[in-house]
């Protein structure tokens, strides 16, 4: 059996020349897909809906389970670039951990652990971010905070995603 990384890699190079017979700028019906590389690496989808409005998926493997997150973005230019876009956005999550995955919880001066065993977890995420779109090869790149509230077990979760973004466009 191919391993994740060799499959996921063709499919990339498989886009990326498709891509390359697509040389225009970020607009309606212009989709991409790459890799999130940060603290919470993954697969990201971006689809513009709109000019200036676009949704993107994005499919988490860490964390010892498997979350995916949907979010809707506004995307404004900056300036008289248009390839460089200022971005914003509101979404939500649904992933499920598996029996080794765990959370730190505050309780006091000490942290209790939870261990999670196969429980589905959801959320609502936002993103913030800088995305430039080269207009010479079918790339893009995205540089993004992407706050999120965890709701497991009764609890509220925050954290902090910080990635940067490769995305082959067609």
């Amino acid at each position: 059996m191919k391993s994740f990384h060799h499959i996921l890699r063709t499919l990339i190079l498989i886009f990326f020349l498709l891509g390359g017979y697509s040389q225009r700028g970020a607009q309606q019906g212009q989709t991409g897909i790459g890799l999130r590389l940060g603290s919470d690496p993954g697969i990201t989808v971006k689809h513009f809906v709109r000019e200036n409005g676009a949704i993107e998926g994005i499919l988490h493997t860490g964390y010892r389970g498997v979350l995916v997150t949907g979010l809707y973005e506004w995307h404004k230019g900056i300036g008289e670039t248009p390839a460089l876009k200022l971005y914003g956005g509101v979404g939500g999550h649904f992933g499920v951990f598996n029996r080794h995955g765990y959370y730190y919880r505050r309780h006091g001066h000490h942290y209790d652990v939870i261990y999670v065993h196969n429980r589905p977890s959801v959320g609502v995420d936002a993103i913030v971010g800088i995305n430039y779109d080269f207009q010479e090869i079918p790339l893009g790149l995205s540089l993004d905070l992407k706050p999120a509230v965890d709701f497991y077990a009764g609890h509220g979760y925050t954290y902090l995603d910080g990635a940067l973004s490769v995305r082959v466009l067609f």
